[in-house]
């Protein structure tokens, strides 16, 4: 019986980057003093939270960049607990609604890539260059979808997305080009590898 093969959209985010902004202009150097793991260089404040587990960037604009979070929820709960530093250091925080600008994600396919015949079948399409990258660049430029794409011969491929929709939609158009011509079976011993790697990821994902 023929293997029968369906598109899996379980991809893994990795990196939420978005920005939000206090409507207020801040004293970086009182935010400074005035919390722990801050930092003051560069004309901004570095604050790493712990839970969520994410790092944020303050402008004297009142500015905020969250990155690291996992999640569009964690996200935007790392935001709210950076406007509420804020407003403990005595500022009137009015923070604007979270934009998302942001997404990297990873994708692992169901099997190995034929890396240098999908390349030189796509060569108007992607960059390829095995003497420095053992990965093919894809930049998807479309009209309702923009993201580029790190493929690797393994079968993972890196999604940098400008939200987690595209992110997806990403991992399913390089699914389906890959499929049928670009596709090296894994064997039962790599199959049961990466099942094992998969259930030590979500593990870790919920220790966190």
């Amino acid at each position: 019986m023929a293997e029968q093969w369906e598109f899996d959209e379980d991809i893994t985010i990795t990196n939420v980057v978005c920005t939000g902004n206090v409507r207020c202009n801040v004293d970086l150097r009182r935010i400074t003093l005035l919390n722990y793991n801050v930092e003051f260089r560069n004309s901004r404040v570095t604050i790493k939270l712990r839970k969520p587990k994410v790092t944020a960037n303050i402008w004297s604009n009142g500015k905020i960049v969250c990155f690291g979070a996992p999640s569009a929820m964690e996200a935007q709960t790392g935001l709210r607990r950076v406007a509420r530093i804020v407003q403990r250091a005595g500022y009137d925080v009015k923070l604007c609604p979270m934009r998302i600008c942001n997404v990297c994600a990873c994708y692992g396919a169901p099997f190995q890539i034929k890396l240098s015949a999908f390349a030189n079948h796509y060569k108007h399409l992607v960059s390829y260059e095995p003497e420095i990258s053992s990965a093919v660049i894809y930049k998807i430029l479309e009209l309702d979808l923009k993201a580029t794409l790190q493929i690797y011969a393994t079968g993972n491929i890196i999604i940098l997305a400008p939200n987690i929709a595209s992110a997806e939609k990403a991992a399913a158009k390089i699914y389906h080009m890959v499929l049928d011509d670009f596709r090296r079976n894994l064997t039962p011993e790599q199959k049961e590898m990466r099942a094992k790697k998969r259930v030590l990821a979500q593990q870790r994902r919920i220790s966190l």
